[in-house]
């Protein structure tokens, strides 16, 4: 079989339709989250977390952020709201993401 088939066929058979990495116009994404949305409704997404970066300013407008998400219509997309905070952990004393829904 043909390598790239066979890529092509493992990829639409067994990785799951989602992303959840999605930054918005909230902090420093280049897009609205609705666009965002939408653009994953057409690629076929089947579920996405829109998060963004927490700062010291989050508590002024992630309310307004988690109710823009929880609004959106769904679409065959289920769509969930997510923070993204920097944390030490003691591997090495590496920063890690982690993400909270």
């Amino acid at each position: 079989m043909n390598q790239l088939l066979k890529y092509q066929e493992i990829t639409t058979q067994c990785i799951p339709r989602i992303d959840f990495h999605i930054h918005t116009t909230w902090t420093d994404g280049a897009h609205s989250a609705k666009e965002m949305y939408e653009n994953a409704v057409s690629c076929g997404l089947g579920k996405v977390l829109l998060s963004e970066d927490a700062r010291k300013t989050s508590d002024d407008w992630f309310h307004r952020f988690a109710s823009e998400i929880r609004s959106l219509p769904e679409r065959g997309c289920e769509v969930i709201v997510g923070v993204e905070t920097l944390r030490n952990t003691s591997l090495s004393g590496v920063s890690k993401k982690l993400f909270c829904g």
